[in-house]
């Protein structure tokens, strides 16, 4: 893999003709993958964000620098438990295109502790609906498009698996990092308030596992799409707790020797991934850690049996909401 310095508008390979989708709203790593790819001359960028303001301010960055690099905001709150939001977003898309070659997908929050009210608002972890529920639905709304687009061209998801490393090795067993009881709802008190709220990490880590879980069973009902995931290296960000208050976490990674990535890095895994490795250098299925070299890792036969545990966790949900969600 190509490392930052050598990733630059002359180095990267020209995305004349190519639709790209990314979710992840206009901070950080999605700012930085969509200013990276909109000097590339692509056909038509969308990316989904929640706030206008800020989503508003960086199209009229990307105007103002690549004027010629058609970008469209779908306005979309991937936290939003009733799933419309998401709907919406990919109807609009679907009628402002008939080609999609890269679907990105960025997580939301990492460790923000949940709200008071985390589980009696909807029965889950907050994590769950952008990482998971929004997630597969999104790509069950895109994927006729995806699939029209295959025929022809190299069609690709890359999903960010932000806290993988901190919890994965390829020795460990997947089937016992992965548990789905501490995010759904459990004993309540009489004032209908969970008797108690697992801590932060016990939530986030297998949010983030999930997305090696999501393109796993991609790639196995539609392997003419490769789906992989990836770690986007550490990266400094400000997130917000429940009641407004600012903290900072970090991604951590440890093989690498540096810092922090700046906000202005470029997220070079996410671009090696979605632009510069051939097909036949990807396994499909596969996830791909923080390397300066990424060598694919799969899951063993125990952990295949987790994706279907994680499927129908999932279409469990979505068939709450009168959702057809095997896809």
């Amino acid at each position: 893999m190509s490392s930052s310095s050598q990733m630059t508008e002359d180095t990267l390979p020209n995305q004349s003709g190519r639709v790209f989708f990314v979710t992840g709203g206009a901070t950080h790593l999605t700012e930085n993958f969509l200013l990276n790819i909109a000097a590339l001359s692509p056909e038509h960028i969308f990316f989904t964000d929640r706030d206008t303001a800020l989503a508003d301010g960086l199209v009229r960055k990307i105007d103002k620098i690549y004027p010629n690099t058609k970008i469209t905001l779908l306005v979309c709150d991937m936290l939003n438990p009733s799933l419309d939001e998401v709907e919406a977003a990919a109807t609009k898309f679907c009628q402002l295109s008939n080609r999609l070659d890269v679907l990105v997908l960025n997580d939301g929050p990492l460790d923000v502790p949940p709200p008071t009210d985390w589980q009696n608002r909807v029965g889950y972890d907050i994590r769950l609906q952008d990482a998971n529920f929004n997630q597969w639905l999104l790509i069950k709304l895109l994927l006729p498009t995806l699939l029209v687009t295959a025929k022809n061209n190299h069609v690709r998801i890359v999903a960010s698996a932000s806290l993988d490393d901190r919890i994965w090795s390829k020795d460990t067993d997947i089937n016992s990092r992965i548990d789905f009881s501490p995010l759904t709802i459990g004993a309540l008190d009489a004032n209908g308030q969970p008797t108690s709220t697992p801590g932060t990490e016990v939530l986030s880590a297998p949010n983030k596992l999930t997305s090696v879980l999501y393109m796993r069973a991609l790639s196995k009902l539609y392997p003419s799409i490769t789906s992989i995931s990836v770690h986007p290296g550490r990266l400094k960000q400000v997130k917000l707790h429940a009641d407004g208050v600012a903290y900072r976490t970090c991604v951590e990674q440890e093989s690498m020797e540096w810092a922090y990535l700046d906000e202005g890095a470029v997220p070079y895994t996410q671009l090696w991934a979605a632009l510069i490795a051939d097909k036949e250098d990807l396994v499909n299925g596969a996830y791909y850690p923080y390397e300066e070299q990424p060598e694919a890792v799969m899951l063993g036969a125990k952990g295949d049996g987790k994706v279907k545990e994680f499927l129908d966790y999932v279409e469990w949900y979505l068939k709450r909401w009168d959702v057809e969600s095997r896809i």
